[in-house]
């Protein structure tokens, strides 16, 4: 990651926890925060940027009306002799070409230290992060799927009724009233379905970023990992050591990992 991406906002205290100094010394979470990527972009800084803005042009206004007054009420002779003045001209020893290139490398030498130490919190944090996320997601997605089969009972409930009431077994009133209910039943359970689901689809969006960067670098060994382990599953489903819904579930979730690692690879290749 080049220099210029980094947020020259951010900085970091004795303890290693990062700060930002255009959101008055807040604490951030730069796997969070664009502190990393494009800056620019981010709200605190942009807020920042206003208020500079608006603080520079008041500023500007008073220099010049001081300046102006400032001429008005000088006396002419004093302007004269002034100008009359000669300005000392300022040598300036250069420094040997030799020694501001050292200087240059020692700069960027620090810089680099302390990008390597970003990086490094940086990665520590994603990757907490990711294996977080992992396990949250597992949740996520089996309460989606128990929410599916309560909707799923519900229209079998009200196939149910329908044959009860032309069967003439209940009558129209009692008939519409459990109609109504069973009906908003599966208008609830789709709405926090779909809920659900553009949540999960939100983080996964944030996600992905952060999971490119720390598994680019593995995902072919991971790759090859995974497929050797989906090789030795299927070896213990043939010879009758686990049952085909363990093996169904624990492929299902090996292939999934995979795919994600090959469009990971792709996207960044």
């Amino acid at each position: 990651m080049s220099d210029r991406n980094v947020c020259p906002g951010l900085y970091r205290d004795e303890k290693g926890k990062f700060y930002c100094a255009y959101a008055g010394g807040t604490e951030v979470d730069p796997a969070f925060m664009p502190c990393l990527s494009e800056y620019w972009e981010c709200p605190y800084y942009i807020s920042y940027q206003e208020r500079e803005e608006e603080i520079e042009k008041p500023e500007e206004h008073v220099a010049v009306e001081e300046e102006v007054a400032k001429e008005e009420a000088e006396p002419v002779y004093l302007k004269e002799e002034e100008e009359e003045k000669e300005t000392p001209v300022l040598v300036h020893e250069e420094k040997p070409i030799e020694e501001e290139l050292i200087e240059r490398l020692e700069e960027i030498s620090s810089k680099a230290v302390d990008l390597n130490r970003l990086w490094d919190t940086y990665d520590k944090e994603a990757r907490a992060l990711i294996e977080y996320w992992d396990s949250m997601r597992e949740e996520m997605e089996k309460l989606i799927m128990s929410i599916q089969q309560a909707i799923d009972t519900y229209i079998d409930e009200l196939s149910k009724l329908e044959v009860k009431y032309k069967l003439g077994i209940i009558d129209e009133t009692l008939y519409q009233e459990l109609k109504s209910d069973l009906e908003g039943k599966i208008s609830e359970k789709r709405n926090l379905q779909d809920e659900l689901i553009k949540k999960l689809n939100e983080v996964e969006r944030l996600i992905l970023p952060h999971f490119k960067r720390v598994k680019v670098a593995e995902a072919k060994p991971e790759i090859a990992k995974l497929r050797l382990a989906l090789s030795k599953l299927e070896q213990r489903y043939r010879d009758g050591q686990i049952s085909e819904e363990v093996y169904l579930k624990l492929k299902s979730e090996i292939e999934d990992k995979i795919k994600k690692l090959e469009r990971v690879k792709e996207e960044v290749e």
